[in-house]
């Protein structure tokens, strides 16, 4: 009697066209037709070495980037790649389960800037075609505890701190961070044709992080003491000392 429900026979497996060391590596006959399907430059990109492939994928996605950026991605890149010796095209879910579970004794937030490290990095690669597929999406990363509060210092210790730096240039940057919010890299990138005064004190323009402008009131009395250090130095650089 006949089966109610039969099962298909399974056809036979198509011949699919192998690029490179990456057929030696064992690659998917899916991830094969895929190759297939990919424009010339991409596939002429498949056909190098696996090593070549990741280095060149890793500069493609850090062009761009600020020099501190490059380093700390590059840092958390290798990291991986010292745990999962397979090329990227290759990487599983298993492949970064495994390796979040390895990184257990960091910090949560440290934990969750390295995987988010190594998804962003996937993430790109199968956006530009170099990666049949984002296996990073599917990968939870830790919930890190707020700790803001915890970093911000006290104002008075903040005054303290200001009244305590004998050298006066020295002592406006402190309070230009303070008052400012910039950060250390914003500050220190600062021209004196970025300050502008105004009625009420001054307006500095802050290019950072995001490659984002930022426009930021200084109270007449720092921009005061702002101007009166111009005074002194040698524009157009407004740059902290540097120790001797």
């Amino acid at each position: 009697m006949a089966a109610l429900f039969a099962v298909p026979s399974p056809e036979p497996e198509k011949s699919v066209i192998a690029y490179g060391p990456i057929a030696a590596l064992g690659m998917p006959t899916v991830f094969t037709h895929i190759v297939d399907r990919l424009d010339s430059e991409t596939r002429e990109f498949l056909r190098q070495a696996p090593a070549d492939i990741d280095q060149k994928l890793l500069e493609l996605w850090l062009h761009g980037r600020c020099p501190h950026t490059q380093r700390t991605y590059a840092a958390d890149l290798a990291r991986f790649r010292n745990f999962c010796s397979r090329s990227f095209p290759l990487v599983t879910l298993i492949d970064l389960q495994a390796f979040a579970d390895s990184l257990a004794g960091l910090a949560p937030r440290t934990r969750g800037r390295i995987l988010s490290s190594v998804k962003s990095l996937l993430a790109f690669g199968h956006r530009v075609g170099i990666l049949p597929f984002d296996v990073g999406r599917a990968l939870e990363l830790p919930r890190a505890k707020d700790g803001l509060a915890q970093r911000i210092l006290p104002e008075s210790s903040m005054h303290t701190l200001i009244r305590q730096e004998k050298r006066p240039r020295d002592r406006v940057l402190l309070r230009l961070l303070y008052v400012s919010g910039c950060r250390v890299s914003e500050l220190c990138a600062l021209r004196w044709s970025d300050v502008q005064a105004n009625t009420e004190g001054a307006v500095i323009t802050v290019y950072g992080k995001g490659e984002k402008t930022r426009w930021i009131h200084i109270p007449s009395w720092d921009a005061e003491e702002l101007f009166a250090l111009r005074d002194g130095a040698a524009p157009p650089a407004l740059q902290p000392a540097v120790n001797n």
